[in-house]
């Protein structure tokens, strides 16, 4: 969802390993395209000067906008201005906390010895890492600063969404009314609350069953929440209304896995494949999810054959090569694991009581130490310190 996208977006270097681990969480349509499909138009801030600005500039300007549309938001269409330009600067918020947080010092992690032992720090170097770790929540915090912004941003938006409603002529169409549902839906995700979010697309849907874009969004939300078998079901009568859409059947096939269905996972994977051969998205997912069931070296293979099928000068090559090569060093790290002792295993790992660790565990073992410690200990407490009221 909006909330944890953001935040998975803090360290680019770690976007395929991180893939490892959310691929079979999260699915195949993104929530940004959809909540974009669904937006309530543009604003009234625009760059008429044809230079570059930076964000800062762009959040004064929406700032100083929202102040001249206070006064006209007494009625449906003034309002519906104020709640489209809030909600559009709470995503101006949000890139905001996302490049601060690039700039959040890296994790210290700990080293260990040829057996796998953690090897002890001595006095000094755990004063410095204290120190680092210390630098790190500083920043976090600033950082998390901007998406409490967001956040109430956000809160106003749907505030005038629900003016907008209440004042709506009597003319506003089932169409209409429903757009305005799903832009508060929208508002909801980005306040980080996937329940509400789920409520307000189920009335714009039930408006308009015929629209696509909040049929596929009730399958996101449904997901988010757990509802594996619901979110199903939704791909599945979004399949039945565009039978020619690749990504519904692959984000069908991204459920089964999840719900360990593997035989329909791989049929609904290929099938995606066939229908969309050069879909970048598909292929890679469809990769990943060979690879988290611990066939590493067949989830390489997967994304080659699909690098070498493509034409020459072909956009995709670049990122298909780069995705190869780290899935490859994933790959050989895997096969080269051995447990304290020296004892060597091939797709099982011993753990320190004795339990069994598959590689597919392991690989959300790496992926997640730093991520824990990047974005979760971030989610503590908030404070404003130097960084002015924005609202």
């Amino acid at each position: 969802m909006f909330m944890q996208s953001i935040r998975r977006a803090t360290k680019k270097h770690r976007k395929v390993l991180l893939a490892v681990v959310i691929l079979l969480l999260v699915g195949l349509v993104s929530s940004f395209g959809i909540w974009n499909s669904i937006s309530q138009g543009s604003t009234g801030v625009s760059n008429t000067t044809g230079d570059d600005i930076t964000l800062e500039q762009q959040i004064t300007a929406y700032l100083e906008y929202i102040e001249t549309l206070k006064p006209e938001a007494v009625d449906y269409s003034g309002c519906l201005n104020l709640a489209s330009t809030y909600k559009e600067l709470g995503y101006l918020y949000a890139n905001k906390y996302s490049m601060e947080m690039e700039n959040v010092p890296e994790a210290s992690q700990p080293v260990y010895d040829e057996e796998g032992n953690e090897v002890p720090l001595g006095p000094v170097e755990e004063a410095a890492r204290s120190a680092k770790e210390a630098e790190r929540q500083t920043a976090i915090s600033a950082a998390e600063v901007w998406m409490e912004y967001g956040k109430n941003a956000a809160i106003q938006a749907e505030t005038y969404y629900q003016q907008a409603l209440d004042k709506a002529p009597a003319e506003l169409n089932d169409a209409g009314i429903a757009n305005i549902k799903a832009s508060q839906a929208e508002t909801r995700d980005m306040q980080g609350d996937t329940e509400g979010a789920l409520a307000f697309m189920k009335e714009a849907y039930e408006l308009t069953p015929d629209n696509s874009s909040y049929l596929v969004n009730l399958a996101y939300l449904e997901q988010a929440l757990g509802n594996l078998e619901e979110a199903l079901a939704r791909y599945e009568e979004a399949s039945a209304l565009y039978p020619e859409n690749a990504s519904f059947v692959a984000a069908q096939a991204s459920l089964q896995g999840e719900m360990g269905n593997n035989d329909q996972a791989r049929e609904l994977y290929q099938q995606a494949r066939a229908m969309a051969p050069e879909d970048y998205n598909i292929a890679y997912y469809y990769a990943m999810y060979i690879f988290n069931t611990g066939d590493y070296e067949g989830g390489v293979a997967e994304l080659q054959a699909y690098r070498d099928a493509l034409p020459e000068g072909h956009l995709n090559i670049e990122q298909a090569d780069a995705n190869i090569t780290y899935l490859q060093s994933l790959a050989d790290m895997f096969a080269s694991l051995v447990v304290q002792g020296g004892e060597a295993v091939d797709d099982d790992l011993e753990t320190e009581n004795g339990e069994e660790t598959t590689g597919e565990e392991i690989t959300d073992r790496e992926a997640t130490d730093e991520e824990a410690t990047n974005e979760e200990a971030a989610e503590e407490v908030i404070t404003e310190e130097e960084i002015p009221d924005q609202l």
